[in-house]
């Protein structure tokens, strides 16, 4: 991993060993080598004095993070916000490099040779060439440096079209166009000096292999559940192990009673109250040496149970006050607001909607606004927490309640 000086590291190892490419060929053919070339590192658009009259520029033009390793550090710190590993961030750097020279005497390709041919068989820049960068006398700056710890860098030429070529030249730099070559380098992990918490250290591992038995639900009975259930039946199969547990709305319900089998389980329930609830059944796995202790191990899919609120005729009462018209029922163990489902028994008869009024206690009745409500006999309806009462069937004739008289 790097410091903050990975990247003018990467940039300053590039440049020398760009140098040492044009050193090496005017040694070994000075007649046809570019004589006095420079390698130099600055905007291409900068001052003409910055520039080099014979020789290479390298400008680092962009910064992106890398697509592979972006997400390797993750996560970098626990559900406290403990910092469990330093951050690195890892990214490839894309470089522009431009050549000057003689038009006439063609050392802008010349140049280009050279380097073409150095990056292509020199295409990392190796740990041992990074620490020479670090130490070169020409860059202090970089002496705190830690990249030479990181992995290789790899340089590989990037093939621009016309267009962004020219989007590069025109719009970044806005000056004249030079002959030039695009290359990325990647990657370079960029780590953070943060100090992450220790732990303890691990004493012994403890391996146990399992196989994989998963519970499914395939219906539960009675459906729909009926106030004041005591059991339900849950039919499946792989249901029952020696932690088997059966969750309702996220809470332990209890264990499968007796004569409870793989793909029958005997589940006593009480206090269901009315609305729509969940159904689960979790198989226990226990896990630990020398004392092994309960873990979730697998759990079935999720059914729905739907207890619906039932209403007597009896608990029903119209109140005709002038000023207050409303009706009233009481609805044993329901929670929360309800509404109230009004259908007229009359051929082309209105029906009404009625929302609840805010009750004191869940033990209150519900109290529902029957203003603008017609005069007539209603059947009548309750939902509550997404479940609707039933009506009374007349066999194969009309239902016969419960009902509420508007008069």
């Amino acid at each position: 991993m790097s410091n903050f000086l990975g990247l003018a590291t990467v940039t300053a190892a590039l440049r020398l060993e760009l140098r040492h490419a044009l050193d090496e060929e005017a040694l070994a053919m000075p007649t046809g080598m570019v004589q006095g070339a420079t390698v130099t590192a600055v905007r291409p658009d900068g001052p003409a004095t910055s520039l080099p009259d014979r020789g290479v520029n390298i400008f680092l033009y962009r910064v992106i993070p890398n697509a592979a390793r972006r997400n390797d550090d993750l996560p970098s710190r626990d559900t406290g916000g403990n910092l469990v590993q330093r951050p690195r961030a890892a990214v490839d750097l894309h470089y522009l490099l431009t050549f000057y020279g003689s038009d006439g005497e063609l050392e802008t390709e010349r140049l280009m040779g050279v380097v073409i041919r150095r990056l292509h068989e020199r295409a990392i820049l190796t740990r041992s060439a990074i620490e020479r960068t670090i130490a070169d006398a020409t860059s202090p700056y970089l002496a705190a440096s830690n990249l030479a710890e990181d992995e290789d860098v790899r340089l590989t030429p990037e093939a621009l079209s016309l267009e962004d070529l020219s989007k590069v030249w025109s719009v970044l730099l806005q000056t004249a166009y030079r002959p030039s070559l695009t290359y990325r380098a990647s990657v370079v992990l960029l780590e953070s000096e943060a100090v992450p918490r220790t732990t303890l250290p691990v004493r012994a591992y403890d391996i146990e292999v399992i196989t994989f038995p998963h519970p499914a639900i395939a219906k539960v009975t009675p459906a729909p559940v009926p106030l004041g259930t005591t059991e339900l039946t849950i039919s499946g199969t792989d249901l029952l192990a020696d932690d088997t547990t059966v969750m309702i709305d996220g809470r332990t319900a209890g264990a499968p009673g007796s004569g409870s089998t793989g793909t029958s389980l005997r589940v006593p329930v009480s206090g269901l109250r009315p609305g729509v609830h969940t159904i689960q059944v979790v198989r226990g796995v226990a896990l630990g040496t020398p004392n092994a202790t309960p873990h979730v191990g697998f759990t079935s899919n999720t059914v729905l149970l739907v207890v619906p609120p039932e209403i007597e005729d009896t608990s029903l009462r119209y109140v005709g006050d002038p000023t207050d018209p409303r009706i009233e029922l009481k609805a044993p163990a329901a929670e929360g607001d309800a509404t109230l489902l009004l259908y007229s028994a009359g051929a082309g008869g209105a029906s009404y909607t009625l929302r609840s009024r805010t009750r004191a206690g869940t033990d209150d009745p519900f109290t529902f606004d029957a203003k603008g409500v017609g005069k007539a006999k209603y059947l009548v309806r309750l939902q509550v927490g997404g479940a609707t009462s039933g009506l009374v069937p007349d066999g194969v004739g009309p239902y016969t309640g419960p009902t509420v008289e508007v008069t």
